[in-house]
């Protein structure tokens, strides 16, 4: 090798210097905005357990004896002190009770605000009341 490949070849390098700072960079950030994806990913699956959980219970408390419209007023209060950010519908239709639950986190990444929802229909247990007696 003679002396001037050598000076050539150092100045390429020295060309170069910043060049792996700079891929490094797109890749922290890259591998940032994924982990961030998915923990809101977890997040919604966390919430969409939740609703499903407070749905079931509520979906219970509006099917049982009773008054009616108490029970849907007891629902509804157990649902608002539990999931405060969700929108919860019940309804009755004869002798089952339905109850909707949607909820619109807001997340951080992209702008992304998915809607969750979950729904659940009972049977009043005052319309089972005699179901399996002889007389």
């Amino acid at each position: 090798m003679d002396f001037q490949h050598c000076v050539n070849f150092r100045k390429q390098l020295q060309s170069q210097k910043g060049s792996v700072t700079a891929e490094a960079a797109i890749g922290i950030v890259s591998i940032t905005m994924v982990a961030v994806m998915l923990v809101q990913l977890l997040l919604v699956g966390v919430i969409y357990v939740q609703l499903l959980t407070v749905g079931s219970e509520a979906s219970r408390i509006a099917s049982a004896s009773g008054q009616p419209q108490l029970r849907i007023q007891q629902a509804l209060a157990y649902t608002h002190s539990v999931a405060a950010n969700a929108h919860v519908s019940i309804s009755t239709q004869g002798d089952e009770v339905q109850v909707r639950l949607e909820s619109r986190p807001k997340l951080l990444a992209l702008g992304w605000s998915p809607l969750i929802h979950a729904d659940f229909t009972a049977r009043l247990v005052d319309s089972l009341v005699g179901v399996g007696t002889t007389a």
